[in-house]
């Protein structure tokens, strides 16, 4: 039984697009106060394929996870997942803004 090629696909969101996304979101969350995690906003932990944290504010956090067919994704965690909650809102609209959510 022959094996069919491998055919190999290009990325369809590139580790340096997500990258640069990941860059610009966490610029805009230090300029509102939160803090941000630096030393996981890497091009190596983006493609470990593993999602990490980007931000801690007490228990509220936000994170991250890249893959090459999905781009980069950032969700809440804790009291920012009640999509009601103000700071959440207040996130979510300047990222929106900048066409990064």
């Amino acid at each position: 039984m022959e094996k069919e090629p491998k055919i190999e696909q290009p990325e369809q969101f590139p580790v340096s697009e997500a990258l640069d996304k990941l860059q610009r979101a966490t610029d805009i969350l230090r300029e509102m106060g939160l803090e941000v995690i630096d030393r996981f906003i890497t091009g190596d932990r983006l493609i470990s394929g593993l999602p990490f944290p980007i931000v801690k504010d007490g228990l509220d956090g936000i994170r991250a996870e890249y893959s090459k067919r999905r781009g980069l994704k950032i969700w809440f965690t804790n009291g920012f997942e009640d999509p009601n909650n103000p700071e959440r809102r207040k996130i979510e609209k300047r990222l929106n803004e900048a066409g990064l959510a």
